[in-house]
């Protein structure tokens, strides 16, 4: 008798705690945005340390996804990057991406993160010779972060992350050359679920 009286109390117990449960671990959409810092380089070795691209340009961000229980992340996100400039070349540079997050402690207030990206990227380099050139190229990049949950459906997100376009051209014929643009970033994000 004292087991299933034990039984009926854990039951009880779980069918009281059930919608709490599903509540906090559902699947959600959300939207974010983002502004950072970027530090940039070409990684041909032609290029000197002096040509560089300028440090310092800004980052923005947005993005539409899917929470799933707050342990998955996916999103499409678009990121527009100030002007690139050095001695020889300025660059704009705009791109779309397809990112999954991993959150480490999803019913955490703290909850640290890693993710990787994959799409395109639309680039105009100018380098003050030739016509300037627009093209898309393959882009990846990876995140590692961290996430405060301010309310249920609001955070704040901290992340380091890496982005690389491949195989840029930049000029034409002879002066031309391929290159690949390597952004290390700090941005800061605030992300509302709904």
């Amino acid at each position: 008798m004292k087991k299933i009286g034990l039984s009926l109390l854990s039951v009880m117990a779980l069918g009281a705690f059930s919608p709490a449960l599903a509540q906090t671990e559902k699947t959600a959409m959300f939207i974010s945005g983002k502004i950072g810092y970027a530090s940039t380089i070409l990684t041909d070795n032609a290029w000197k340390q002096s040509d560089n691209l300028r440090d310092g340009i800004a980052v923005y961000s947005a993005a539409i996804g899917v929470d799933f229980k707050k342990m998955i992340r996916t999103e499409l996100e678009f990121t527009a990057r100030d002007g690139w400039e050095n001695k020889r070349t300025s660059l704009n540079n705009n791109n779309a991406m397809f990112n999954v997050y991993y959150n480490f402690f999803p019913r955490s207030t703290l909850s640290p993160f890693i993710g990787a990206g994959l799409g395109l990227s639309w680039n105009k380099a100018d380098d003050g010779f030739t016509k300037p050139e627009t093209s898309t190229n393959f882009a990846w990049q990876a995140t590692a972060g961290i996430s405060l949950a301010i309310i249920d459906n609001l955070n704040i997100d901290l992340a380091y992350r890496y982005f690389q376009v491949e195989n840029l051209k930049i000029g034409s014929g002879a002066t031309g050359q391929k290159v690949d643009i390597v952004s290390n970033e700090i941005l800061l994000g605030v992300r509302f679920s709904f």
